[in-house]
């Protein structure tokens, strides 16, 4: 360590302090005196020193409340004090550190051991105060650093609503001229003076599809940036599965009978699981996921809907198909991502949004959706929610 540190000495003993500064002096460290408490501390109010050797025993304040009154100052509190007394029993021993100092020495002094103990304690004081400096650096990056992020999440969080406005608008936009398409198609198709020719029936049925195709995309695009926007309140209640399951499985009666897919409810009557959720944003995450599984059904193909209990007072209800399945590295986004899988996964648009928003509803009543999926073999989604309590 570099020497010419200053050293202050308190000691009413004129002999103490010529035998202390003279050691001290030999070894290049800068002397102060003080012969009293009271005359210390204004000596180190005008200039702190770097370490002080205080004795105990002294007229007026001794050394214990000179220490006390060094420790009450901001400004002064963290110079170290090592006590030199005589007086060497545990109990002033204790006093000393109490008062808080650092170390304790007794007299007579052994000049080595009172050597060791002021450089040590010079290299722990250098040391705290490089730390400290360093932590106040590290504090007011992480600060900085904080800030940023602050003002970054509320930039996010901005485009984020400019996003979710941009999207509710343009999904309750398209929605009126969508249904006029859809309308208009729908009677063109029932073809009631059969003008129409066998290609121009089938262009019509495609741009129905097309449309019908376009609306639900725009409903799942409304429905997401509801839930991101947190503008979805739901209304939990008991709900019964069945008459909510069948009036979804004949809506899309139509669309699995395109494909020549069957549908089958394996939940009986008298088995009817009663949860609690909302009805209506659960009736959306049945012809999400029932769509879903139309749409990535092959032709002749079949879905099954089932219930088994599991642990915690949920049940597990399942959708499964023998469909196309879903690739292993789909899987990790699935519930994710919100644009569409690539052109590889399937010809139809993609899962992203209506999984997106149907995981985010489930969670919000207190459930959780997941899936196994095997390529080419199928796919099975799943929906565990508490069951409503009995009457």
């Amino acid at each position: 360590m570099s020497f010419s540190k200053k050293i202050l000495i308190v000691d009413d003993s004129k002999t103490n302090l010529a035998v202390i500064s003279s050691l001290l002096s030999s070894n290049n460290y800068v002397i102060s005196f003080a012969v009293s408490g009271e005359m210390a501390l204004k000596i180190v109010e005008k200039a702190p020193p770097e370490l002080i050797l205080m004795d105990v025993m002294m007229p007026g304040m001794n050394g214990f409340e000179t220490c006390r009154e060094l420790k009450k100052n901001p400004a002064t509190e963290k110079i170290p004090v090592i006590f030199v007394s005589a007086n060497n029993d545990t109990e002033s021993i204790v006093q000393g550190f109490e008062a808080g100092g650092v170390d304790y020495v007794g007299k007579p002094l052994v000049e080595k051991e009172i050597l060791a103990r002021v450089a040590l304690h010079l290299e722990v004081a250098e040391l705290r105060s490089s730390l400290e400096e360093k932590v106040q650096v590290r504090t007011k990056e992480l600060e900085k650093a904080n800030n940023q992020l602050t003002q970054s999440k509320e930039i996010v969080e901005a485009a984020l609503r400019v996003k979710n406005d941009f999207f509710a608008r343009v999904s309750h936009e398209f929605r009126t001229p969508l249904n006029a398409i859809i309308g208009f198609s729908e009677l063109l198709q029932m073809n009631f003076e059969n003008t129409l020719t066998e290609n121009q029936i089938k262009d019509i049925d495609n741009i129905n599809d097309a449309g019908k195709a376009l609306l639900k995309m725009f409903e799942n695009i409304l429905k997401l940036t509801e839930l991101e926007s947190g503008d979805l309140d739901l209304d939990i209640e008991p709900v019964e599965i069945l008459p909510l399951w069948n009036h979804v499985n004949d809506s899309y009666s139509n669309c699995a009978h395109e494909k020549n897919i069957e549908v089958i409810t394996e939940i009986p009557e008298e088995k009817n699981p009663c949860v609690l959720a909302d009805p209506s944003n659960l009736q959306w995450v049945f012809e999400a996921l029932l769509y879903n599984a139309i749409l990535y059904n092959n032709p002749n193909g079949k879905i099954w809907f089932s219930s088994e209990p599991v642990t915690n007072g949920h049940i597990r209800l399942n959708i499964k198909d023998n469909g196309t399945g879903i690739s292993a590295e789909k899987q990790e986004r699935i519930f994710k991502s919100v644009n569409t899988f690539d052109s590889d996964y399937a010809s139809e648009e993609g899962l992203g949004v209506s999984l997106t928003a149907a995981h985010k509803l489930i969670g919000k009543m207190s459930g959780q959706i997941g899936f196994t999926t095997e390529v080419n073999k199928g796919t099975t989604f799943f929906l565990e929610l508490p069951l409503a309590p009995k009457d």
